[in-house]
C-alpha cells in the first residue's frame, strides 16, 4: 500500500503535463492495485450530473439531468429528469438484479443486471449511463483472479484485463489506458468474446472529490479521491453515445435505505 500511495501522490501533483523524462514507471500489478485502492476509498456516494444522449430512435430526450446514489458493495439508484423536472426513468441496481421504471410510459421492467442493455431501444443508453456513473464514482477495479498484460503506448500505459466471464452488469473483458505522467485512467474499452469493441469510455476533467467521512484526522479516501467529472461513453456498435458532466460528486456520505429505492 505504501508503494501505491507514493505512486498516487507523485502522479497527482498539479496534474499538469510533464516532460517525457517525468513518465512514471509502473507494473501491471501496481496499476491494478491503484484501481483497487481508489475503489476501496469509496464506500458510498451521491452525485448530480447532466447527460447528453445521442443515438438512432432513442426514446429518451437528448439532454437529461440526473442524480445517483451508491452504497457498497453494488447498490445504485440512478434517476433521470427532464429540463422541466419530470422524472423520465429510475434505475435501481442491487448486485445481480435491476428495476427500470419509466413513469412517462407507465412501464416497469425487472431482470438480471447483465441483461439491461438488451431491452428495447432505451436499455442500451441507460446501461451506458450506468457504466459511466460507475466510472465517475471511481469504482472501476480489477479482480485478483483476472489476468493482466501491460503495454507502453507513447505517453500511455495500456492494461489488458482478461476475465473468465462478463461481470454482474454485463461488461466483458477490458483494455484500460493510463496517463504515464499521472497514472490516472483516461480511457477504457470493453471487448466482446470475438474481439469486437462493445463500448469505449473516456475519462476527463479530473478533480478532487470532497470526502465527508474522516478516520481520526486523516481523510478516509486520502489521495485516491480524484474523480473524472466528465465521462464520454460511445457504443462500439454505433448505437449511440452518452456524455455525463457532473456538477457534484460527494463520496462517503450516509446513505439511507430509501435513497437506494427498491428492486
Amino acid at each position: 500500500m505504501c508503494a501505491t500511495l507514493a505512486l498516487v501522490l507523485s502522479g497527482c501533483k498539479g496534474l499538469a503535463p510533464k516532460p517525457e523524462a517525468a513518465y512514471q514507471v509502473a507494473t501491471a500489478d501496481q496499476l491494478a492495485s491503484l484501481l483497487r485502492a481508489r475503489a476501496d476509498a469509496t464506500r458510498s456516494a451521491k452525485g448530480l450530473f447532466r447527460a447528453q444522449i445521442k443515438g438512432p430512435g432513442l426514446l429518451l430526450p437528448a439532454r437529461v439531468d440526473g442524480t445517483v446514489f451508491y452504497r457498497r458493495p453494488e447498490a445504485f439508484r440512478v434517476r433521470g429528469f427532464s429540463l422541466f423536472g419530470g422524472e423520465l426513468f429510475e434505475l435501481v441496481v442491487n448486485r445481480d438484479l435491476y428495476r427500470l421504471a419509466l413513469p412517462t410510459e407507465g412501464r416497469e421492467l425487472k431482470g438480471l443486471a447483465s441483461e439491461l442493455g438488451r431491452i428495447a431501444k432505451f436499455g442500451r443508453p441507460v446501461q451506458l449511463s450506468l457504466w459511466a456513473v460507475h466510472g465517475a464514482l471511481g469504482l472501476t477495479t480489477v479482480g485478483t483472479e483476472e489476468s493482466l498484460s501491460l503495454t507502453e503506448e507513447g505517453d500511455r500505459y495500456r492494461l489488458d484485463v482478461q476475465g473468465a466471464q462478463e461481470d454482474r452488469v454485463g461488461r466483458p473483458s477490458r483494455r484500460l489506458w493510463f496517463d504515464r505522467r499521472t497514472l490516472l485512467m483516461v480511457q477504457e474499452e470493453w471487448v466482446g468474446p470475438a474481439g469486437e469493441v462493445e463500448a469505449v469510455m473516456r475519462y476527463e476533467d479530473y478533480r478532487w472529490a470532497p470526502d465527508t467521512i474522516t478516520v481520526g484526522e486523516t481523510a478516509a479516501g486520502g489521495p485516491f479521491l480524484l474523480r473524472p467529472y466528465r465521462i464520454v461513453m460511445e457504443d462500439g456498435r454505433g448505437r449511440g453515445s452518452v456524455q455525463l458532466t457532473f456538477q457534484e460528486i460527494v463520496p462517503n456520505v450516509p446513505i439511507r435505505p430509501e435513497d437506494l429505492g427498491r428492486i
